[in-house]
């Protein structure tokens, strides 16, 4: 059980809930999410963003991305295509390239 909860946030789940479950703690969790996401779109949005004609990104964030992108494209279709995959074919660990994108 501990590691099919490990497993499942690992794969990006918010939570993991194990059954049976209290409907009230159910609703709780539920409502802190979506104020966490709302209170995170409220911060995105009042950022500034930089004029458009302003590029911050080196030739090897662009290479990084294009590699990126090519892998995702020639994997669209898998539907066995896991992270652990992903990463493996951009050759570095999950949280590298976590923190890298």
């Amino acid at each position: 059980e501990r590691e099919n909860i490990i497993f499942g946030l690992e794969a990006g789940a918010n939570d993991y809930i194990i059954k049976p479950f209290d409907l009230s703690v159910l609703k709780v969790r539920k409502r802190n999410i979506l104020q966490n996401r709302q209170h995170l779109r409220d911060t995105v949005l009042s950022m500034d963003t930089p004029p458009e004609d302003t590029d911050y990104t080196s030739q090897l964030d662009m290479e990084f991305m294009d590699k990126v992108m090519e892998v995702i494209d020639e994997e669209l279709s898998n539907s066995e295509f896991s992270i652990n995959d992903f990463c493996r074919m951009l050759g570095m660990s999950r949280t590298s390239v976590y923190n890298k994108i």
